[in-house]
């Protein structure tokens, strides 16, 4: 389990060495000179994406754990008026997705910088091609309305009383697990789970405020 992971620092496997640990944990301080490590998870280096729509998945790593990573991303490009910068210091290791919208087209690098409780860096970078959105189709829905409107009415006449308490419902077990909540970890570690998605609203509103700022000036 993850307790052995601990206990075999100090001994074999299967023993414990209470004071050693005991003394690792309150005794002098030992220096830490192992960087953190992360990784730009999405999008990938080169990707070419349409729409300007993304998330930005960043993996936070370090030998200590839990670690607590200050974190800096700095996103650039000639198609935004001025580099966007968010900062925060997260938890490793760890997975951390920021949702971003409506990147006009464009060239795009994003930097992250890391530093642990140490001052120990690490950074990584990307670039990525946000597409032009190919224009909307306008003759190819025309010819099916007839055959569309027909099938919404067949629809409507299968529906029966019941079907309706059905889907004003939902299912029985809606809202009962809650994806962002603590993970079980059986008493050993420290450690919480599910999508970390709280600082994303932070990064998405620098990014569409930098925009806005751009069409105004428009």
């Amino acid at each position: 389990g993850q307790c052995n992971m601990v206990h075999t620092q100090f001994c074999s496997f299967g023993w414990q060495n209470s004071y050693q640990e005991l003394l690792y944990l309150f005794g002098p301080s030992v220096p830490d000179t192992i960087a953190p490590a992360v990784s730009i998870v999405a999008p990938q280096d080169g990707a070419m994406i349409e729409g300007g729509d993304l998330e930005l998945v960043i993996s936070l790593q370090d030998d200590q754990s839990p670690a607590i990573i200050t974190t800096n991303i700095v996103i650039t490009s000639d198609a935004l008026p001025e580099p966007v910068e968010a900062d925060g210091v997260y938890a490793a290791p760890g997975e951390l997705t920021f949702p971003i919208n409506g990147l006009p087209a464009g060239t795009y690098a994003v930097q992250v910088d890391i530093q642990d409780e140490s001052d120990n860096p690490a950074s990584d970078e990307v670039s990525f091609t946000v597409l032009e959105e190919p224009p909307a189709g306008g003759e190819s829905g025309g010819g099916t309305g007839s055959d569309d409107a027909a099938d919404g009415e067949s629809g409507a006449g299968d529906g029966g009383p019941g079907d309706g308490g059905t889907d004003a419902g939902g299912t029985d077990d809606a809202g009962l697990i809650d994806p962002s909540g603590p993970t079980s970890n059986g008493g050993c570690d420290c450690r919480s789970g599910g999508p970390r998605r709280g600082p994303s609203l932070a990064l998405g509103l620098l990014v569409l405020a930098g925009l806005a700022g751009r069409r105004r000036r428009r």
